[in-house]
């Protein structure tokens, strides 16, 4: 059976592309209303046409979330067009520059500090008085993988993320009295033009700069592309932690990473390793 959202009020950062998006669609179509934060109209207001013509409510909300007053009137536009506010999403992210700890500049570390971890914190601290006089509410914040699993050259990311988990976890823990849960969410590689530029970047740096990808299909089978995730089912799993069947789920932290946190690379490397030792 597919688990309803009807009647929640929904908002969600970074929603106008990638996983914000793939979420977006998956909680409209499950009867909740959908508020999404994005800088760029364009992609949101394509949005909000897409899910009004399919029959789902969604309102597209311009705002950075480094701005705390951004952050606060998305929460506070949400509350006026629906009178409530009962889950709250915490995707926006940003993760580049990909560089080692010692080439790491002020403004990039400000910068990635500022979405990740800046902007979930101003949304939080003013969406809590409004579940708590609720004493209901679901806050779900977007932590990645690297944020307990260190990756050369996304330590500053790892950081905020697992700053983010850290802060999501005193949410659940301050609030259980009021009914609110928070998790988070430790998420793998997903489809996006992020993980895309993400992927190309590495491959440069692993093989030099005059590296290029494969042509599709070339090795699309490996253990890599296997783990890589299609938003909208991302975002049918995300649904599925808001909804009230979840409800005794809190303060967790829950990997969505087709298995990468249980070990699915190393299994993949030793596998390969012991093959080499095989005789022929």
């Amino acid at each position: 059976m597919t688990v309803r959202l009807d009647g929640k009020v929904a908002l969600i950062t970074g929603a106008s592309a990638g996983i914000g998006r793939g979420i977006a669609l998956a909680m409209a179509a499950r009867g909740a209303k959908v508020l999404g934060v994005a800088r760029r109209e364009g992609p949101g207001l394509e949005l909000e046409r897409q899910i009004a013509a399919e029959g789902g409510s969604f309102t597209y909300v311009a705002g950075d979330v480094t701005s705390r007053a951004d952050c606060e009137r998305a929460v506070d536009t949400a509350v006026e067009q629906h009178g409530r506010l009962d889950i709250l999403i915490n995707n926006a992210g940003h993760g580049l520059p990909l560089k080692r700890l010692e080439a790491f500049e002020d403004e990039d570390w400000r910068a990635i500090m500022a979405v990740d971890l800046e902007g979930a914190f101003y949304t939080i601290r003013h969406a809590l008085p409004i579940m708590q006089k609720q004493r209901d509410g679901v806050i779900i914040n977007i932590a990645s993988i690297v944020g307990s699993h260190a990756v050369e050259r996304y330590g500053v990311y790892g950081a905020a993320k697992a700053a983010t988990s850290q802060l999501t976890r005193a949410v659940a823990v301050e609030n259980l009295q009021y009914g609110i849960r928070a998790n988070t969410i430790e998420m793998g590689a997903v489809a996006t033009d992020h993980v895309q530029d993400v992927f190309l970047d590495m491959g440069k740096y692993i093989r030099g700069q005059d590296w290029e990808p494969a042509p599709a299909g070339g090795n699309g089978d490996g253990i890599m592309a296997q783990g890589v995730m299609d938003p909208e089912s991302v975002g049918r799993a995300v649904a599925v932690l808001c909804s009230d069947d979840a409800r005794e789920i809190t303060g967790a932290s829950i990997s969505i990473d087709r298995c990468f946190g249980a070990g699915i690379l190393t299994s993949s490397l030793l596998y390969m390793g012991a093959a080499q030792l095989l005789p022929s």
